[in-house]
């Protein structure tokens, strides 16, 4: 009977060429690995997040930070985990775990580590074949692991100061007494963009030496195995007497087949499988019934929604076809690579000793050319609902419908924005940012925005000020140019009085808009505000109160600072300070939510509501403020209380004249279907419109005649700064001026000078007086 062979006696039979199937990574230090490098990925998101958030939280989820940092630190105890592990596998593991094999203290691995960085300089193209790290990337690994310390022992520094744990104080305590923790933050920081760096080279490194050596390098990492020629393993071994005693101990040279064994023979490479016989398995199978139903469900869809000229139900309908099919699809596909690659390890790990490196694919067989000619009609239709379907998906979901109408969060900003003077102009010109960067961002924040919609969890009503926004003076100056606008501009307004006859008062007044042009003060108006520089600190999130103000003189660079009387002038703002730009006054330029009493006047003046209806301004107003639950109950509230004041107080108006009540009926609810969101909590007063100062404070912000500089200097709450009053008064009895400097504002209802003493705002709220 034949003497049974050893592994070494099997190694030694083998041609320098042939193939030895060999277990480098043990299963610890795969695990640590990949430990580390999703701790990494996550530490990195949320430590950049921490440093400089760039997402807008919304709803309850409002605590992001918080997450954030808890996230971060869970995710510092994996890494810490991970390390420890990798750690003490550097002492029990093989060789090529073990620390010797990342240390140079032989001779042939710093002859090894000059060779090495020729080959990744591209000076020379064989790197030489090893079958753990090659020396060089060794020492470099070993270099990361003690710089992961760093971060290790910089962070748990960091935690410590925060938690006050007195075990975590005194493990580290002493580091953040012994540098400055200024010092370790930034060593911290600056260690994440290292990482990124090592990241990017590794990954090349890695792929560059695996095609080069072809011995399953990238592999290795998800299997443990490499595939290394017997003469190189055999110098390995002998070369280095760790190597050789550890392989001696451990018996880690694989095992021949009992046959090659018995028949002292070395195996003979066998060729590997082809595409079919890798695609032959469930989990591909699966796959591909994936992706067909992604491909007939596209071509369905997009015939019915395209030829046959009829969308879907909207606005979802263009979200499914260019959303669901092409995730099929490439799911699909994904599934199929998957088990094919699947099927592939099996089989080298299932085969003897030596065998070929890569899956055989001879195109000299007929079956193989059938196969590929398959594989590139399923690549060509497959590709059409993936390239087209990504194509469309990208403009629809920077197309209106989908911002305004998708969300049900967006029912107010999408309503109002239809009947804006900026119906024109797409969502994505002022809330995406340009260039891909803008798209990314703005996605990213729209899948946080997604998660709080589908557990109902966004809030009522989206708070103000949008911070997510383009660029403001570079985006609103595309069209308007301030430095260019000058002289004024005629403004006429018709208001109804509450008054039984409903009496209708006009005023004509010209606003003075100019940009403030620099050769030309009577070009000077309102819009001086941003053709300068003027800058300010609001005391609250919505920016109503504004107590510190400074104009600074563009030609000389002067500044004068200005502040209310709730700041001391020798008090420093505490807050952001901010440049006035174009929203800081037209705050709500598309979103507009008209008030009820602006909605009634103008009703009445083009003839949508019957003025000769006794009290309808009054009434009118009356009924769209009263509280609803939610819009039905809305309508039938307008209806009955129009009609239920008329039968009881005007009963001969209610019945000679229904149809006028009928569409003064109709009109009120088409005024609260457009400027009340019930579901939303969103009506006229919920946010402050600062273009004016007629129902919100407006101006009055810092033209309240409060704010002073120490000069004595006072911002003037004077009427004619801004607007010349050119006409007044009852329709048919207007007074016009006869001087350009116009007419003293006159108050419609006789109120002495209450009107000059505050606020339009303190008696106009938008609804009943």
């Amino acid at each position: 009977m034949p003497k049974k062979t050893s592994p070494a006696s099997a190694l030694a039979r083998l041609p320098k060429t042939g193939l030895v199937r060999t277990y480098v990574w043990e299963k610890p230090v795969r695990i640590a690995h990949w430990l580390i490098f999703f701790a990494f990925v996550s530490l990195a998101f949320t430590g950049l997040y921490m440093h400089r958030p760039f997402l807008i939280p919304l709803g309850r989820v409002s605590f992001l930070m918080a997450k954030m940092r808890f996230v971060h630190v869970v995710s510092g105890c994996v890494l810490l985990g991970a390390f420890a592990l990798r750690v003490y596998w550097f002492f029990k593991g093989n060789f090529w775990s073990r620390w010797s094999s990342y240390i140079p203290i032989h001779r042939k691995q710093w002859e090894g580590m000059g060779s090495m960085l020729e080959f990744y300089l591209f000076m020379r193209f064989d790197p030489g074949r090893r079958v753990g790290h090659n020396p060089l990337a060794a020492l470099t690994y070993f270099i990361i692991y003690l710089l992961i310390l760093v971060e290790i022992l910089t962070g748990l520094a960091l935690y410590s100061r925060v938690l006050g744990n007195a075990v975590l104080d005194q493990f580290i305590g002493w580091l953040p007494r012994l540098i400055d923790p200024a010092y370790l933050r930034l060593t911290h920081y600056f260690l994440t963009f290292l990482f990124f760096a090592f990241i990017i080279f590794h990954v090349y490194a890695s792929v560059l030496v695996s095609l080069e050596e072809e011995n399953g390098l990238l592999d290795s990492i998800f299997s443990g195995w490499k595939f290394v020629p017997a003469g190189e393993l055999r110098h390995e071994v002998a070369g280095i007497p760790e190597a050789r005693h550890f392989a001696k101990r451990h018996e880690l040279l694989p095992r021949g087949t009992p046959e090659e064994e018995r028949a002292a023979a070395a195996p003979k490479p066998r060729p590997g499988p082809g595409p079919l016989a890798l695609f032959r398995n469930w989990i591909s199978f699966a796959g591909t019934g994936i992706a067909a139903v992604g491909v007939l469900v596209f071509a369905v869809l997009t015939a019915y929604h395209t030829i046959g000229g009829g969308a879907l139900t909207q606005p979802y309908g263009d979200l499914v076809i260019f959303f669901v099919p092409p995730v099929f699809v490439m799911v699909g596909i994904t599934v199929v690579l998957v088990g094919m690659y699947i099927q592939w390890i099996q089989w080298r790990m299932r085969k003897p000793l030596s065998f070929a490196r890569y899956p055989k694919w001879d195109l000299n067989l007929p079956s193989e050319r059938k196969a590929l000619l398959a594989v590139a009609i399923g690549a060509a239709i497959l590709s059409v609902p993936a390239i087209y379907g990504s194509s469309q998906a990208y403009l629809y979901t920077d197309a209106v419908p989908f911002c305004g109408a998708v969300c049900h969060s967006m029912t107010p900003e999408y309503t109002t924005y239809q009947l804006s003077p900026h119906a024109r102009v797409t969502c994505a010109q002022c809330h995406v940012g340009p260039g891909a960067t803008g798209y990314v961002e703005s996605k990213v924040r729209g899948m946080a925005e997604l998660v709080q919609t589908i557990q109902n969890d966004y809030p009522r009503p989206i708070p103000v000020p949008v911070t997510a926004l383009r660029p403001i003076r570079g985006n609103c100056e595309n069209c308007h140019w301030p430095s260019n606008f000058f002289g004024s501009r005629e403004v006429h307004r018709v208001h109804f009085l509450s008054d039984e006859q409903n009496t209708r008062w006009e005023i004509y007044m010209l606003v003075r808009v100019g940009g403030g042009a620099s050769a030309d003060e009577s070009r000077m108006g309102i819009h001086w505000h941003v053709a300068s520089k003027v800058e300010y600190v609001a005391s609250d999130a919505a920016r109503q109160i504004i107590p510190w103000v400074r104009a600074i003189d563009l030609k000389t660079g002067a500044a004068k600072v200005y502040t209310s009387p709730a700041l001391p002038s020798a008090t420093s703002p505490a807050g952001e300070i901010r440049a006035m730009d174009c929203v800081d006054c037209h705050n709500r330029p598309t979103h507009i939510l008209q008030a009820p009493d602006r909605s009634v006047d103008v009703a009445l003046a083009n003839g949508g509501i019957d003025p000769s209806l006794p009290f309808i301004k009054q009434q009118g107003v009356a009924v769209l403020t009263a509280s609803y639950t939610d819009r039905e109950q809305a309508m039938r509230g307008i209806d009955s209380g129009l009609r239920d004041y008329y039968q009881k107080s005007y009963p001969q108006v209610y019945t000679g004249k229904q149809k006028a009540i009928e569409g003064a009926i109709a009109s009120l609810q088409n005024t609260y279907n457009h400027y009340f969101f019930p579901a939303m909590k969103v009506r006229w007063d919920t946010y402050s419109a600062n273009d004016t100062h007629f129902y919100s404070v407006g101006c009055f912000r810092c033209h309240d005649g409060q704010h002073k500089s120490v000069d004595g200097s006072v911002i003037g709450a004077d009427c004619g700064t801004c607007h010349t009053i050119v006409g007044q008064g009852k329709i048919g009895t207007v007074k016009f001026a006869k001087d350009p400097r116009g007419i003293a504002f006159e108050h419609p209802v006789d109120i002495g000078s209450v009107w000059a003493e505050q606020p339009c705002s303190s008696c106009h709220t938008g609804g009943s007086l």
